[in-house]
């Protein structure tokens, strides 16, 4: 047992382990691309919702943009140590 008695943590854990292990058995190759195709016509008719779903597993996953607020820093803060930085 990973995890001390009464966490929860590592039961979900193996809980969803189980769940995908069981998932993969209950389907073929097969029929996860007769799935995918079909909720890729759904998304060329105008699904959005079923372009929602299928573009992250063909593109990945956007980036997050990161915003890291540099619009008053001077030169003089990026070359000069702490101690020495001027007004």
């Amino acid at each position: 047992m990973p995890f001390q008695k009464g966490n929860k943590c590592g039961q979900l854990a193996s809980d969803m382990q189980k769940f995908r292990h069981a998932a993969l058995k209950a389907c073929t190759r097969k029929q996860v691309k007769a799935l995918f195709k079909r909720y890729f016509a759904l998304a060329m008719a105008g699904d959005v919702n079923a372009a929602k779903l299928i573009l992250p597993y063909v593109l990945g996953k956007p980036l997050q943009e990161v915003s890291i607020g540099i619009q008053n820093l001077k030169l003089y803060d990026i070359c000069m140590p702490l101690d020495e930085q001027g007004p």
